[in-house]
């Protein structure tokens, strides 16, 4: 709306640049009949007012608008808007106003004037008045509006979350670097030793918050504080700690891990030599197994739980939860290490290695084949990854890549999505469900058969409605559910790479779901990673 009409239809001799004060009639509208004869007005609202109308009044048999409330008079594009200067938060924290030294009459505006006439909800309320006789001042000066804060509410002060503290370190590596460089096997930072009776975590609770308190006086209550989530797994003990807290310790000898929100120890069996024909073969059927010499050519070890191995694995087999190996591997491409979990040695050499979780290396990965859910990594500062196929489900990190003999060596990310498969799973058997209920129920309509079917038959076919409904509604949420998680898959795919810390050799063959990329040259240091847009493997 143009402002120029509006001025037509309010007659006023107040300066709408200055505030109107309470009580003050500040124009008259001119009637509707009249408002509808003016061009361009017919389809306006009568009164043309926007915004709240609270502080203001309007006499629809004079036409007469009069404030109810210290405000501010706009002739918008949508109406005539009256805003109060007096304005209170809407959580009530603070309480502001906007000051004038003078009133849309040309009046002085004092302090006593904007005391005594408060707004009705600050009844009571005692303020300061040196931040309104600066505020007015200043006005004064500037021969404008100003800004002032009158008061503020206490804010409530934040409870604390209850915590877990890890009191064994984990780290997400296995090992403890050395100053040298090199790795120690024997300071295991994600696989640690415990007996009996060692504390574990300590469990704290959380803290309440203080009240706060808005201006009017009223209470902030401050937020729940959340409680930490914590399961307690096998051989794992607690007991009440200091302050509400509790302590959790160790129930067994064995390795400590806290995988998720869940607390366990897994038992060890501890073979104090080799692992060879005077042993026979190693078979735990429960917790792990602590192999203080090697595991020799031709021999298995089995364990539910974590193996670890002090010397070298020479041509076996081991199936483990997770497996460290302080010595190498050492492999003839014919045996197989499998691993739910993290699997890390000092090098692998022609071994086949499938982990659940990631693949540290010490010095190298040579001529083997290497599956991983997580990283691939070689961390000591001359470490190559030359020869073989890595497959890695997260990102693939060495100083090296290939050789200067530049035989191929193919490194590939390939993510895997196992909550993507639990829910097609899920949704497929929900579908062959549906199927046999449709097939129960026929092609017509259910609200039809329902009404055709005799009376004895259609409180049965009546609870089949509402489950074949119920099932539908449940393919829905897992359509949605799998669109989320392959999304999901796709953010993390942006950012995997694989990464050659000093440089890669020609002969390596990068793939990256499915695309390849051949080095033909050799390069310096180089990340490889797959760009979203163009979905083609860049170099950087």
């Amino acid at each position: 709306m143009d402002n120029a009409l509006l001025r037509q239809l309010l007659r006023t001799e107040c300066d709408f640049e200055r505030p109107v004060p309470p009580d003050t009639a500040f124009g008259v509208l001119v009637s509707e009949q009249d408002m509808r004869a003016v061009e361009g007005l017919a389809e306006l609202p009568y009164p043309p007012l926007s915004g709240h109308r609270e502080g203001l009044a309007f006499d629809a048999a004079s036409g007469e608008l009069r404030a109810r409330v210290w405000g501010k008079v706009f002739l918008a594009d949508d109406g005539i808007r009256f805003a109060p200067t007096w304005n209170v938060s809407e959580d009530r924290m603070l309480l502001t106003l906007e000051v004038d030294a003078l009133d849309c009459q040309g009046r002085e505006v004092t302090v006593e004037r904007l005391r005594e006439s408060m707004p009705p909800l600050l009844a009571g309320l005692e303020l300061d008045p040196r931040p309104l006789e600066d505020a007015l001042e200043q006005s004064r000066r500037s021969g404008g509006y100003v800004f002032v804060a009158l008061m503020r509410g206490l804010f409530p002060e934040p409870g604390i979350d209850g915590r877990l503290d890890v009191l064994l370190r984990q780290e997400q590596r296995v090992g403890t670097l050395r100053e040298d460089g090199s790795m120690d096997f024997r300071e295991r930072g994600g696989l640690r030793f415990v007996n009996v009776g060692d504390a574990l975590a300590e469990l704290h609770p959380p803290v309440p918050g203080t009240p706060g308190f808005d201006i009017l006086g009223q209470a902030v209550p401050p937020g729940e504080p959340r409680e930490a989530k914590v399961r307690v797994g096998r051989n794992v003990d607690s007991a009440p700690g200091p302050e509400g807290s509790t302590l959790f310790s160790a129930a067994v000898k064995g390795v400590f891990h806290f995988r998720g929100d869940t607390l366990e120890v897994s038992e060890l069996l501890e073979i104090d030599g080799d692992v060879d024909l005077g042993t026979g073969n190693i078979r735990a059927r429960e917790g792990g197994v602590h192999v203080r010499g090697a595991v020799r050519s031709g021999c298995t070890v089995e364990a539910q739980g974590d193996v670890i191995v002090e010397g070298l694995i020479e041509e076996a087999d081991i199936t483990a939860g997770g497996l460290v190996v302080s010595g190498g591997v050492l492999m003839n491409g014919r045996n197989r290490i499998v691993a739910a979990g993290n699997v890390t040695a000092k090098f692998f050499q022609n071994a086949e290695v499938r982990a659940g979780g990631e693949v540290v290396a010490q010095l190298e990965i040579t001529n083997s084949r290497i599956v991983a859910g997580g990283d691939v990594t070689v961390t000591g500062p001359r470490g190559i990854i030359r020869g073989g196929h890595i497959v890695s489900g997260g990102s693939i990190t060495a100083p090296i890549l290939g050789n200067e003999a530049r035989g191929a060596t193919i490194v590939e990310i390939r993510p895997v999505n196992p909550e993507e498969q639990v829910l097609l799973d899920r949704r497929t058997g929900l579908t062959e469900e549906l199927e046999r209920m449709d097939a129960a129920l026929g092609s017509e309509e259910p609200m039809a058969a329902l009404i055709k079917a005799p009376e004895e038959d259609r409180r049965i076919l009546a609870e089949l409605i509402k489950a074949r409904a119920r099932l539908q509604g449940a393919i829905r949420t897992l359509d949605t559910q799998i669109l989320e998680a392959r999304q999901a898959l796709r953010d993390r795919l942006a950012a995997l790479h694989v990464r050659a810390l000093r440089r890669v050799f020609s002969g390596v063959e990068v793939v990256i779901t499915g695309k390849r990329l051949a080095v033909t040259a050799d390069r310096e240091a180089s990340r490889f990673r797959r760009d979203p847009d163009t979905r083609k493997i860049v170099v950087e």
